[in-house]
């Protein structure tokens, strides 16, 4: 649970974003689920004017003090600088299971649609992280936690436990068939569904991430895009990953498994 500094910290967040951008739509999902593909239809929307991008991100890597996250929060991009069309009040945040972690049900108090959770077969998530951390020049082996799948148990649990409006949707399902997964999506979110919404122009943003900037290897992929993509990826092996890691995507891709077939639109 939130100590009270956390809830200081967010204290009067929610009505102040509310307020301000009437609705407040929130995506999180473990790392490498689309969920900035996914933000990226929703900057095309017309209802859509701003997006808050992982604002706990500095919480995790910079240890940061939760009030940081609120002041990025009340900070959004407008996502015309983004790349996006939409020209509203709203706001999306996205953001990472394991970057929010125990902040999460505060994180969750901000939405004013249901929650959309993001997942995708972990040994695709997990080998694409490796991926791009071998490119970054980083070690490709990283810690458990940041796979994003303990968080997203216990964060599912909550929201269930409390009956917390949410939808679970499956990145692979939405790339191979958009014009099937996001019209229902949108209307979730109570939004309209028009075919321009998958199709965009490259970014010209350098960079997303609050703690790395430009240097950030994680999105370049996706701001230079012009749409969604189909899932040409081939699914490892277990035997592809290294230990410890093996071990862990053996258990989340039971996890992925319990979830698909109650958590799909």
């Amino acid at each position: 649970m939130a100590d009270a500094g956390v809830t200081d910290a967010l204290a009067g967040l929610a009505g102040r974003l509310r307020e301000r951008h009437g609705e407040v739509y929130v995506l999180i999902g473990p790392p490498r689920t689309a969920s900035t593909a996914v933000s990226r239809i929703l900057w095309n929307h017309p209802a859509v004017g701003w997006y808050a991008h992982e604002p706990f991100e500095p919480t995790w890597y910079e240890r940061a003090e939760v009030a940081r996250a609120a002041e990025l929060l009340d900070a959004p991009e407008p996502v015309s600088g983004l790349g996006g069309r939409g020209t509203g009040r709203a706001l999306v945040v996205k953001e990472m299971t394991f970057q929010v972690g125990d902040a999460f049900p505060l994180l969750a108090e901000l939405a004013t649609r249901p929650l959309v959770f993001l997942i995708r077969d972990p040994r695709l998530t997990v080998a694409s992280r490796m991926r791009v951390l071998r490119r970054a020049g980083r070690p490709e082996v990283f810690p458990l936690r940041e796979s994003g799948w303990e968080d997203l148990a216990w964060q599912l649990a909550h929201v269930r436990e409390r009956g917390i409006p949410h939808v679970v949707v499956d990145s692979g399902d939405l790339r191979r068939a958009p014009q099937a997964v996001v019209p229902p999506l949108l209307a979730t979110l109570g939004l309209s569904f028009a075919p321009e919404l998958l199709r965009w122009e490259s970014s010209e943003a350098t960079g997303l991430s609050a703690v790395s900037g430009a240097e950030d290897p994680f999105y370049q992929r996706v701001l230079d895009s012009q749409g969604i993509e189909p899932p040409m990826e081939e699914i490892p092996d277990l035997s592809a990953f290294p230990e410890p890691l093996r071990a862990h995507v053996a258990a989340c891709i039971a996890q992925y498994e319990e979830l698909r077939p109650s958590g799909s639109l």
